[in-house]
């Protein structure tokens, strides 16, 4: 009796977790979750990629962690004109919506990909269940949190700003690149 408790129980946490990322393959449920004036978080996919499973349940446990992101899954195989779309050439891919505006977008299943995507919420607005916990808190509990919020978020934008610079560099050194190849 105590152990199909304790499965009831794990069965139920477990739902709880997958129901918060919304799985989608039509594009009119696509547009209706990206138009939102909240931020939406989309994962491009697919079933049989490795980084895409492995991401996968990073991605659900983060959409636990803030209220008022939507988190959607978009398949590449099932999804096909949405992935077209978008212009889905790798995956994972991660793309940042408000107001059905694109506002950022990264790729892959790194180490750091739970980082990635907190730090990445947070520069766009979203806050964190534990963040609007501690805003019902005193206000002098209040305070030191904030401030450490900017501080997370200052240092996730520099640190955007240096990759950002880093690509750019990359990018450009890679078109002269093979512009000389091409060019013989």
């Amino acid at each position: 009796m105590k152990n199909n408790f304790f499965v009831g129980l794990l069965m139920l946490s477990t739902f709880a977790i997958h129901a918060e990322v919304k799985h989608i393959v039509s594009t009119a449920d696509f547009n209706a979750a990206i138009n939102k004036s909240s931020l939406t978080v989309v994962k491009f996919g697919a079933e049989w990629c490795g980084p895409c499973r492995s991401s996968k349940p990073i991605f659900e446990r983060i959409s636990n962690e803030f209220s008022g992101v939507m988190f959607v899954e978009v398949d590449v195989d099932r999804g096909s004109a949405i992935a077209n779309r978008y212009d889905v050439t790798g995956i994972p891919l991660f793309v940042y919506f408000t107001n059905g505006k694109e506002l950022m977008r990264h790729s892959g299943g790194s180490n750091s990909l739970d980082l990635t995507l907190k730090n990445s919420i947070h520069r766009f607005g979203g806050a964190s269940a534990s963040t609007e916990k501690k805003r019902e808190n005193t206000k002098e509990e209040v305070e030191p949190a904030a401030k450490e919020e900017k501080t997370v978020v200052a240092q996730s934008q520099q640190e955007q700003g240096i990759l950002d610079v880093v690509c750019n560099f990359f990018g450009s050194l890679w078109n002269k690149i093979t512009s000389l190849f091409s060019s013989n």
